[in-house]
C-alpha cells in the first residue's frame, strides 16, 4: 500500500494533498513531504463510495425461493436479472414463459409463472434490503459529532 503524502511549502502550507510520491518526484528548495492526514470530508467520500461498491455486491448475491416446497439458491447477477426480466415482460404479453429455469447450483427445475414471479420478488426483495443498509451506513457516516475514525471503521 502506497503512504499517501502532503507537499508543505516554506510557510507551512499544503501545496499538493494526498498524492503517491513517484520515484522522480522532486520537491522545490523549501518544501517538505509530510503524511497525508486524513480529513473527515475525505473519509466520509472514500467510505460513500466504499459502502456503494458494498451495496451493489450484496445485490448481486443469489437469493432463495421455494418452487413446489422445495427451496431453491437462484443466481441474482444482473445478467439473471435481466433475463428474468424479459421473460415477466413477455409474461405480460401473454408469451408463454419457460417451464424450467437452472437453479444456482444447477438443477433444472420445473417453474410455473408464479414460480417466476416470486423468484424475482426474492431478488427485489434482496436488493431492498441492500439498499436500506447501505442508506444507514450513509446515514452513519454523515452524522453529527462522527469523527474519521468512526467513519474508517464502518464495515458491510
Amino acid at each position: 500500500m502506497n503512504t499517501l503524502m502532503d507537499e508543505i511549502d516554506g510557510q507551512g502550507q499544503v501545496v499538493k494533498s494526498n498524492i503517491t510520491l513517484g520515484m522522480y518526484d522532486q520537491l522545490p528548495a523549501g518544501h517538505q513531504w509530510v503524511p497525508h492526514v486524513q480529513t473527515l470530508g475525505e473519509a466520509q467520500t472514500d467510505m460513500n463510495a466504499q459502502i456503494e461498491i458494498w451495496r451493489d455486491a450484496a445485490c448481486q448475491v443469489n437469493v432463495q425461493s421455494t418452487v413446489s416446497g422445495t427451496v431453491y439458491n437462484w443466481q441474482a447477477d444482473q445478467r439473471s436479472k435481466d433475463l428474468l426480466d424479459s421473460v415477466l415482460s413477455l409474461m405480460s404479453h401473454g408469451i408463454a414463459p419457460p417451464t424450467i429455469w437452472r437453479s444456482a447450483d444447477n438443477i433444472n427445475v420445473a417453474v410455473a409463472p408464479a414460480d417466476l414471479i416470486g423468484i424475482a420478488g426474492a431478488m427485489a426483495g434482496s436488493t431492498q434490503a441492500a439498499y436500506a443498509h447501505s442508506w444507514a451506513l450513509k446515514a452513519s457516516i454523515f452524522s453529527d459529532g462522527v469523527t474519521v475514525a468512526q467513519v474508517n471503521a464502518i464495515t458491510w
